[in-house]
Order: C-alpha cells, then sequence, then structure tokens
C-alpha cells in the first residue's frame, strides 16, 4: 500500500475523508481482495467507480476505484502488469496484457473494462463481451498506449 503501514479497516475509517487509499496488489489476489472489500461489513466497498488504466515504459497499472456508498470512504486497487513480449511489427496491435475481470462483483465493470480493452489493449478475463466500445472493430491499434502511432498524426520535430 501506498503510505498507509496498517491496512485494517479501522485504519481506513480513521483516515481524512480526503485521503484515498491507494493499494497495489499481485494479479493473482486482484478479484479476492476487491470481492472481500465488497463483502466485508467493515469496508462496505459496493460501488464502482471506475477502472482505468496506465501506459508505462515495461508494464501497464491497471487501476480500480471503489466506494462505500453506505460508509463514504474510496480505495484505489492497482494491479501492475507485465507487458508481453511481441515482435516489433505486431507491438502496437497486439494484446500486452490480462488481468481477470470484475463482471461478476459489479455489473458497472462491462463497460469500463470494455473502454480499457479498446483504448490500451488490455485484455479482462472472463469479460462476457469484450469488444471495441467508441471505436470501430477495424480501427488498428490502441490510441492510449505509448506505442502508438497513427498516419494522420503528426510528430513534433526533435
Amino acid at each position: 500500500a501506498y503510505g498507509v503501514k496498517d491496512e485494517t479497516p479501522e485504519t481506513l475509517a480513521a483516515l481524512p475523508g480526503d485521503f484515498v487509499p491507494d493499494f497495489q496488489v499481485a494479479v493473482e489476489d486482484y478479484v479476492k481482495l476487491v470481492t472481500a472489500l465488497k463483502t466485508d461489513p467493515r469496508t462496505k466497498l459496493d460501488y464502482l467507480i471506475d477502472v482505468t488504466a496506465v501506459d508505462w515504459k515495461d508494464h501497464f497499472d491497471v487501476l480500480a476505484q471503489l466506494m462505500s456508498l453506505e460508509l463514504g470512504h474510496k480505495v484505489f486497487i492497482r494491479v501492475s502488469l507485465p507487458k508481453k513480449e511481441v515482435a516489433p511489427e505486431q507491438k502496437a496491435t497486439a494484446i500486452l496484457a490480462s488481468i481477470p475481470t470484475l463482471c461478476g462483483l459489479y455489473p458497472a465493470a462491462e463497460l469500463k473494462e470494455r473502454e480499457v480493452y479498446d483504448m490500451f489493449g488490455i485484455a479482462f478475463e472472463g469479460h462476457p463481451d469484450l469488444r471495441r466500445l467508441f471505436l470501430g472493430e477495424d480501427f488498428v491499434g490502441f490510441p492510449l498506449r505509448k506505442d502508438f502511432t497513427h498516419p494522420h498524426i503528426l510528430k513534433k520535430p526533435v
């Protein structure tokens, strides 16, 4: 976790209202942790605010922001996903990472995960309808990735 040494629900309740803890979790523990945070009566993180991603040079971070509608607190869950090695000519159009879906826990995850898939090319394992959300199925590449190029985008002179 970032900035939180003791991650008990009591500690979360004692934090200032504007502080949002950011928990880093391994991909294999992602759904298990989110399930526990949703179902534990001390946390009741019953609302999925967002699922998004960040593209770093060698990995992606997938972030889920959860909130308790009853208790009012929020948390970020962060999962770092290493980018798969692919041939350079395939890199811009390849799925470079995957993570389990949260659709079974939060119905709203369906559209949020589709957006991340559409913009970053991150697959969500077990997603009921993983297809592009904003771009056409014939669109080549993933626009929010650092390796994205398009013939209509001008590069700045160096």
